[in-house]
C-alpha cells in the first residue's frame, strides 16, 4: 500500500500518502459498488422496491466516511507501526483507536446521511437510537480496522523483504567485484616479474632497446591498472595489452618464440574479462617447450559466434594432465573469473592436442 516505509517517528513522505491515499481509495470504491450490490439485491429478494436510491446513500457516505478514517490508521501505523514485533501497549493503543474510529465514522454517516437525504429528496433519515447505534456499529468497524492494519502489515512486511533482496543483491554483487579485483590484482605481478627480468637481461646488451621496452611496460602497467576499473573491457583494450606482452616477450626470447595473434571474427567493442588473453599466454610461455626446449610456437585465435566469444590458446609443449587446471595459476584465476562473471556460461578449459597443448575459453557475447 505505501512505496516507502518510514522509519518510526518520522514523518512519512508525500509519495508515500499518495500511493496510499489511491490504494485505499480504490478499494472503498470496490467496496462501496460490493455492499451496495449486496444490499439492494436483498431488497429485491425480499420484494422491497424502491430501495435503489436509499442504498446508494447509506453506502456511499459509509465508504467515503471509511476512506477518510483510513488516512487516520495510516498515519498511526507510520508513527507507531506494530512490527517487527507487537508491543503490549501499542495493540492496547490500536484498540482505543479503532473503537475511536468507530465512533468518528458512526458519527460522520450519521451527520452525512441526516443531510443527504432531504438535499436529495429521500425525506428524513431515520438512523435509529444513536446511543445504541455506536454499540451496534463498533463490531463490523472494528473488522474493517483490523483488515486496514492488516493490509498494512502485509505490505509492509512485502517491501522489507523487497528491499532486503535489493540489499543481498547489492552485497553479492559488490562481493564479487570484490573478488574479481584480488584475482586481477593476484595476476598483474606475474607478468610484471617477467617484464622487469626482460628488461633487466637487455640492459646492459642494447640500452636504447631497454629504455623501449621501459615504454613499452608502462604502456602495460597503463593498460592493467584501467583493467582493474572494470569487470569487462573492449576487446580492443585486451588485444593492446596482449600485443604490449608480445613484444617484451619477443625481445627476450628472439626468434625462439614464434606468437602469432588471429583476432578472427572478434570486433572491437567486444567485451571481455580483462586481463584474460595476456595471462593464458604467459602460461603457455612459463610452463610450455620454451622453458624446456628454448623454442617454442604460441597460437592465440578468437572467434565470435551468434552468442558467445571462444578464445584459443595453443602451444607446441606437453602442458599439464588433461582437464585440469592448478590452483593459484594464471589460468585458476581465469576460470574463477570466467564462473563469477558468467556463472555456468563462462568456462576454461585445457586439452591436450597432437603436436602440443590447448586453452579453450568460452563466455557470452556481449558489446559496448
Amino acid at each position: 500500500m505505501t512505496d516507502a516505509v518510514a522509519a518510526p517517528g518520522l514523518p512519512v513522505s508525500t509519495a508515500a500518502w499518495r500511493t496510499f491515499w489511491g490504494v485505499s481509495a480504490a478499494a472503498h470504491v470496490v467496496l462501496f459498488f460490493l455492499r451496495f450490490s449486496y444490499l439492494w439485491l436483498d431488497d429485491v429478494v425480499h420484494d422491497e422496491s424502491g430501495t435503489m436510491g436509499k442504498r446508494a446513500i447509506e453506502e456511499f457516505t459509509g465508504a467515503l466516511g471509511a476512506f477518510l478514517c483510513s488516512g487516520l490508521i495510516f498515519a498511526a501505523w507510520r508513527r507507531w507501526p506494530l512490527r517487527p514485533r507487537p508491543q503490549t501497549a501499542r495493540v492496547l493503543g490500536y484498540l482505543v483507536l479503532g473503537t475511536a474510529i468507530s465512533a468518528l465514522h458512526t458519527t460522520f454517516m450519521w451527520g452525512t446521511r441526516t443531510l443527504a437525504f432531504p438535499l436529495l429528496g429521500r425525506g428524513e433519515y431515520n438512523y435509529g437510537r444513536m446511543p445504541l447505534r455506536y454499540a451496534m456499529e463498533l463490531p463490523g468497524e472494528l473488522i474493517g480496522f483490523a483488515m486496514v492494519v492488516m493490509a498494512l502489515w502485509l505490505s509492509d512486511s512485502v517491501t522489507d523483504q523487497r528491499q532486503q533482496a535489493v540489499r543481498e543483491v547489492t552485497l553479492e554483487r559488490a562481493l564479487v567485484e570484490s573478488r574479481l579485483r584480488t584475482l586481477q590484482l593476484q595476476l598483474q605481478p606475474h607478468f610484471l616479474f617477467n617484464a622487469l627480468n626482460t628488461i633487466a637481461s637487455t640492459l646492459h646488451v642494447d640500452a636504447m632497446l631497454a629504455d623501449r621496452l621501459i615504454g613499452r611496460l608502462a604502456e602495460l602497467l597503463r593498460a592493467s591498472y584501467r583493467a582493474d576499473e572494470s569487470a569487462l573491457v573492449p576487446f580492443r583494450d585486451e588485444l593492446a595489452l596482449l600485443h604490449a606482452y608480445a613484444e617484451l616477450m619477443h625481445a627476450r626470447f628472439g626468434e625462439r618464440l614464434t606468437l602469432t595473434i588471429d583476432r578472427g571474427t572478434v570486433s572491437d567493442d567486444t567485451l571481455v574479462p580483462p586481463l584474460l588473453l595476456q595471462p593464458l599466454v604467459e602460461n603457455a610461455v612459463r610452463h610450455g617447450r620454451l622453458e624446456r626446449d628454448g623454442v617454442a610456437e604460441i597460437a592465440v585465435e578468437a572467434h565470435t559466434s551468434e552468442d558467445y566469444v571462444t578464445v584459443r590458446v595453443f602451444d607446441d609443449g606437453t602442458g599439464m594432465p588433461e582437464a585440469t587446471v592448478p590452483f593459484g595459476t594464471g589460468l585458476s584465476s581465469g576460470a574463477q573469473r570466467l564462473a563469477l562473471l558468467f556463472g555456468a556460461r563462462g568456462t576454461l578449459t585445457t586439452h591436450r592436442v597432437p603436436g602440443g597443448f590447448e586453452v579453450h575459453v568460452r563466455f557470452p557475447r556481449r558489446r559496448a
